[in-house]
């Protein structure tokens, strides 16, 4: 989804690399595509909320499954 609006807010997409991944606040996994390197993202992100369990046998401080 390129954009969508909620509250008056229009919130975007961005392509997930190194620098995004380093300066978010926290990475919301919502859907468990194969197409991410979810041991990069469980690296690189400050914080990771895995909705989805997709973040297995990867020992990274900040990573919590909901």
């Amino acid at each position: 989804m390129p954009e969508f609006t909620l509250l008056g807010k229009t919130w975007c997409s961005v392509e997930i690399d190194n620098g995004v991944l380093e300066t978010s606040d926290c990475v919301l996994i919502l859907t468990d595509h194969s197409c991410y390197n979810w041991e990069m993202i469980s690296k690189r992100a400050r914080m990771v909320l895995d909705t989805r369990n997709v973040i297995n046998g990867v020992s990274s401080k900040g990573v919590y499954k909901l």
